[in-house]
């Protein structure tokens, strides 16, 4: 997976991961030892090309261009990742 990633008519900011705002708490079976860990953060996002909507799904928000040329591959609605999205 050496592709060159392609340019996109709006590419993304590059932002640090968003910080979890909540965790879950836990013991281990024994209940002997608890623990916490951070959730991670998922967010509603919606892909459409020319107007047409082609999913919605919730996604943590890191990658998020990956995510969408991986998308339209797999779809079919690109043949190739350096395709213009």
């Amino acid at each position: 997976m050496n592709a060159k990633r392609p340019a996109c008519a709006a590419p993304t900011p590059e932002t640090p991961a968003p910080a979890a705002s909540q965790t879950y708490s836990y013991n281990n079976i024994e209940y002997s030892e608890s623990a916490s860990t951070a959730l991670a953060e998922e967010v509603a996002l919606a892909i459409a090309y020319n107007g047409i909507s082609q999913a919605v799904m919730l996604v943590t928000p890191t990658d998020l261009e990956d995510f969408i040329v991986g998308f339209s591959l797999g779809s079919g609605i690109i043949e190739d990742a350096t395709e213009n999205l």
